[in-house]
């Protein structure tokens, strides 16, 4: 009988864990969000429509920091959700936080003039009839690669790899 009390406090322990852990990865993402809400016109964020902007040109609600939360909080969010949505062990988060390390240093060097305007002129002109591939196109022409950025990148990965450590240790 102690065994299974055990094994049920384990399994209760991980699910408050996971839990957290996909509870901090959605609030970063809706700070990153707020951002492009309040700090940058509607014309630059694809997914806030205009009728939802709250952008003023005179008040900046993040500061010079807004530049560079949202590459921060989008590794830092979905490395944490990702974990929690994972069967992910001790030995995995170095696995999850290298893939989402390479595919958002991925898409920042995307932004780069010389390599966007490769991507671009190798594209066939059909994919700008897929929406989808329409927004992926946005990005590549709008996009500007920012080194603080890839710098953004990395401290969002090792701050998310310190989080699922601690919550590791918490339980």
């Amino acid at each position: 009988m102690p065994y299974h009390s055990k094994s049920s406090q384990f399994s209760s322990e991980k699910k408050g864990r996971q839990w957290l852990r996909f509870t901090l990865g959605i609030i970063a993402l809706i700070i990153g969000s707020l951002v492009y809400l309040v700090d940058r016109p509607a014309d630059v964020s694809y997914l806030i429509p205009e009728s939802l902007s709250l952008f003023d040109n005179g008040i900046s609600l993040f500061g010079e920091i807004g530049r560079y939360l949202p590459t921060f909080s989008h590794v830092f969010a979905f490395i944490l959700i990702t974990a929690a949505l994972s069967p992910a062990k001790h030995s995995s988060y170095l696995s999850i936080c290298g893939v989402w390390l390479v595919i958002d240093c991925l898409f920042e060097l995307a932004q780069h003039a010389t390599v966007s305007q490769h991507i671009l002129s190798s594209m066939p002109t059909i994919t700008a009839d897929t929406s989808f591939l329409n927004h992926a196109l946005n990005y590549l022409q709008n996009g500007r690669y920012d080194p603080v950025d890839m710098l953004s990148i990395i401290t969002g990965v090792i701050a998310a790899y310190g989080i699922l450590l601690v919550t590791e240790k918490q339980h």
